[in-house]
């Protein structure tokens, strides 16, 4: 197995990951905002109605990330495995594995995912400037 494939099913994997995330960032912004509006309705105490606006920022932000960078890992990872899979998919790819890196959420698996990404774009670059013999 090359490790063209290998980068793709760890791309694929980070974006099935951030996908399910997807699910839980929403359910938390949708929390955010119910309860920051029945913070200012009144409804809420003091010091509960600040836990309405933070979890907005919190699931909010983690939600841009994952909207950002998981279709983008999705579809480097099915070209990557399918054999194809342009070099500048796989740089979008690598740079959206950075993301995770501010937002904690799936930093592991999305490391390792661009720098095999990294590794085998770099790779195959080298590959097709090579002279033949």
């Amino acid at each position: 197995m090359s490790l063209w494939r290998v980068a793709g099913g760890a791309f694929l994997f980070t974006g099935v990951l951030e996908l399910l995330f997807l699910g839980l960032s929403l359910l938390g912004t949708l929390l955010g905002g119910i309860l920051s509006v029945a913070a200012l309705a009144g409804t809420l105490q003091r010091l509960e109605g600040l836990l309405g606006p933070v979890l907005l920022a919190f699931y909010g932000v983690w939600l841009l990330r994952t909207l950002a960078a998981a279709p983008i890992h999705v579809a480097a990872g099915v070209m990557m495995l399918r054999g194809r899979g342009t070099a500048t998919l796989v740089w979008a790819a690598t740079a959206a594995s950075i993301l995770p890196l501010f937002t904690v959420y799936c930093a592991p698996t999305s490391m390792v995912a661009g720098i095999l990404g990294l590794i085998a774009v770099l790779q195959r670059e080298g590959d097709a400037s090579a002279p033949e013999a």
